[in-house]
């Protein structure tokens, strides 16, 4: 076994700090959303209808949105960190993610009351995931993460 030390390269630092300050809007969100309540949500540009279905969120939503956001957090510190772990805690993320997703889109009225803009933002966080999900398994591979 070779006892060589893997360089971090350059771009690591530059995806984990844009990683965190990308899931730090979600976990702001979250955050506003549990103290500020439904008034945030109306600040937020949400009509009546939207708080009002949002308001009706089955109970597992409520679980796994924050699931969502703070294992997407958590795997940013941890690709700064070079932990390998980022990688299982991106893909917790995402398969969250997909699950809050079929509620909004599936179960509810909430993916077509956030219009064209919700759906642009859904696509966002669905592909910023599935990449930190292929670059932390690539820096795993690499011997960057451990």
């Amino acid at each position: 076994m070779n006892n060589m030390t893997v360089r971090t390269p350059w771009h690591l630092w530059v995806v984990g700090v844009l990683a965190v300050l990308w899931n730090s809007i979600g976990a702001f969100d979250y955050v506003m959303t549990m103290y500020g309540g439904m008034d945030y949500l109306r600040q937020a540009g949400m009509n009546e209808t939207f708080v009002a279905e949002f308001e009706q969120m089955p109970m597992w939503m409520s679980v796994a949105w924050p699931v969502a956001v703070w294992s997407a957090v958590l795997g940013s510190v941890l690709l700064l960190l070079r932990s390998r772990w980022a990688f299982i805690s991106f893909v917790v993320s995402l398969i969250v993610y997909v699950a809050n997703l079929a509620h909004n889109y599936g179960m509810s009225e909430l993916g077509s009351l956030g219009g064209t803009a919700g759906l642009v933002i859904a696509t966002i966080i669905t592909l910023s995931l599935v990449f930190l999900i292929w670059y932390s398994r690539m820096m795993t591979n690499r011997g960057v993460l451990r």
